[in-house]
């Protein structure tokens, strides 16, 4: 499941801080329900774009690049507004916005892009936000199969040792979050317990084979049979 709630640029730059290409982290991100969480312009006749239902967006892509290129549409019924890049609109039109992330380039969350003869032929249809304006929607799974490197990734994981998981959740995980015992016993009257929650292991029987017939003899249990649980 996406971590809901965290913004695109967060994303992105997590994905690239850990080695993944672009193409791949264009491919985990595209199709995503994101929310824009900036104030757009209304105008008069039009419907409310700062609407909730209205600021749910879907990412069509990701071409990374520069900003400086990328062209927005948004207020397409304003001559003074229409064809401006992401950069000049989102500069001239919220004070203080400087781009954080300008090498990440905006995201699409407009018309997906068609292309004809290696030229693109819908950009007024296309509309560019800042990733640090999008934010990911709660409840979405990842509908599509990960990389063999990240799956190999989550196995190494769901393979490590109880006693590493432990000393890696009491030792680094609660700090890292910022969660210290003493602090939610003042401030919440809580208090972490530092031993961890025995559970019993819930062991698979083996898988039996049926032979023809319907006698109970037909039944088997190899001795050596096993799940294959990837």
């Amino acid at each position: 499941m996406l971590p809901p709630g965290m913004l695109i640029s967060t994303f992105i730059k997590a994905m690239q801080a850990a080695g993944e290409p672009d193409w791949l982290i264009e491919k985990m991100i595209k199709g995503v329900c994101v929310r824009v969480t900036y104030g757009r312009p209304w105008f008069p006749g039009r419907p409310n774009p700062n609407a909730e239902d209205n600021r749910i967006k879907t990412i069509q892509s990701w071409p990374g690049g520069d900003p400086h290129t990328q062209h927005i549409y948004e207020v397409a019924n304003q001559p003074m507004q229409k064809g401006r890049t992401a950069w000049e609109f989102f500069k001239q039109t919220y004070t203080g916005f400087s781009m954080s992330l300008p090498t990440m380039g905006c995201v699409n969350v407009g018309a997906a892009t068609k292309f004809q003869n290696g030229q693109l032929i819908n950009p007024q249809k296309l509309l560019w936000i800042p990733p640090e304006f999008l934010e990911i929607v709660d409840g979405q799974l990842l509908g599509r199969n990960v990389e063999p490197k990240m799956m190999s990734n989550m196995i190494e994981v769901a393979r490590r040792p109880p006693a590493v998981s432990l000393n890696l959740i009491a030792n680094e995980g609660l700090p890292h979050l910022g969660i210290e015992s003493q602090e939610l016993s003042a401030n919440f009257h809580m208090s972490i317990d530092e031993n961890f929650i025995s559970i019993s292991a819930r062991f698979l029987d083996p898988p039996t084979i049926q032979h023809d017939g319907s006698a109970e003899s037909a039944i088997k249990t190899p001795d050596k049979a096993s799940w294959d649980l990837k």
